[in-house]
């Protein structure tokens, strides 16, 4: 077999049936589909489970409690069949021909071991907020992922088993930025890596409600460079990852005020910025109101709305203006 589609799900209900719909419906149809329920305590494994009845591709394993997704995904790896793995997220879905085109170039390149693709970003509905074409204009090198770039989306990699397993697998330890991690011990290890302009994924931005995320990414993405630039010995690093885990496990934060109203303005901003057009980026402003807000976030709003019908690009001009001294 060449390729097994492999899809950790934890808590993934409101998204995970439009998910595994996209892979079932690829082109290419000679796959397996390992999705592995990591603990979900929503209705994601009955989904799951239902689709598995219908379907004789897909292998479901569940965990007995949550692993995270580094773990989960290792599991998974080891029980694969094919020689090429293809990621998937719960969250998030595939183009059509995604699995026949990452194929097809990676037959066509035999020397490509890890292969991602471009993107459409998409909201909480799976409306389209932006095409992402920057991935495959990036150079898909360590400094990336150490400057918090992604070389592509987790979800759209396409790559060889033998290259996991010889890399070590997923680092458990990082509970997020597990992709980064082992993107650069690939690359390290000699991988070479190749991302489609064709965008065959489409990614799903969320809001976040907790600020506990944002700070974990950023204090893992520390640890990358601990490793990979300073050199740190072993024991510094580990002594880091276990700050990072009690962080983790400590008291559960508050949500951000209005997280969900800035959610919608950050679609808006972005919409604008890659010159969507008004109408949709006036539709999140709108979406925005309709959230709990403060006056603040009003006269925001307001001056979002004078912006959005102004040409993006003379905005960007203004921005990038810097008058003589």
């Amino acid at each position: 077999m060449l390729v097994t589609v492999l899809m950790s799900v934890y808590n993934s209900g409101l998204y995970v049936e439009k998910a595994i719909h996209s892979i079932l419906a690829q082109t290419y149809t000679d796959f397996e589909f390992i999705i592995i329920d990591d603990g979900s305590t929503d209705n994601s494994k009955q989904i799951c489970r239902g689709f598995m009845s219908i379907d004789s591709r897909i292998v479901f394993i569940e965990n007995e409690k949550n692993l995270g997704l580094a773990a989960s995904l290792n599991k998974g790896i080891l029980q694969a069949k094919g020689k090429y793995i293809a990621r998937q997220d719960a969250d998030d879905f595939s183009a059509p021909d995604r699995l026949e085109k990452q194929l097809s170039f990676a037959l066509e390149n035999e020397h490509i071991d890890l292969i991602g693709s471009n993107c459409y970003v998409v909201d909480l509905y799976g409306e389209i907020v932006w095409k992402d074409d920057t991935f495959s204009k990036r150079d898909s090198s360590e400094n990336e992922i150490f400057e918090q770039k992604a070389l592509f989306p987790h979800g759209s990699a396409f790559l060889k088993k033998s290259k996991l397993i010889e890399a070590g697998l997923y680092d458990s330890r990082f509970y997020y930025v597990q992709d980064g991690e082992f993107w650069k011990r690939l690359i390290a290890n000699g991988a070479q890596v190749a991302v489609l302009d064709d965008p065959l994924y489409y990614y799903r931005a969320t809001p976040v409600a907790c600020p506990k995320r944002g700070q974990a990414k950023r204090l893992y993405n520390n640890v990358l460079k601990l490793a990979y630039v300073e050199r740190k010995p072993a024991e510094v690093i580990d002594s880091e990852l276990d700050s990072i885990r009690n962080y983790l496990a400590g008291e559960v934060s508050k949500p951000q005020a209005y997280y969900m109203a800035n959610y919608w303005k950050s679609l808006g901003n972005t919409a604008y910025i890659n010159n969507r057009g008004t109408r949709i980026c006036f539709n999140y402003i709108k979406k925005a109101v309709k959230e709990t807000n403060s006056l603040t976030n009003y006269i925001r709003y307001m001056f979002l709305l004078m912006v959005y019908v102004i040409p993006p690009e003379r905005v960007q001009y203004l921005l990038k203006f810097k008058p003589k001294t």
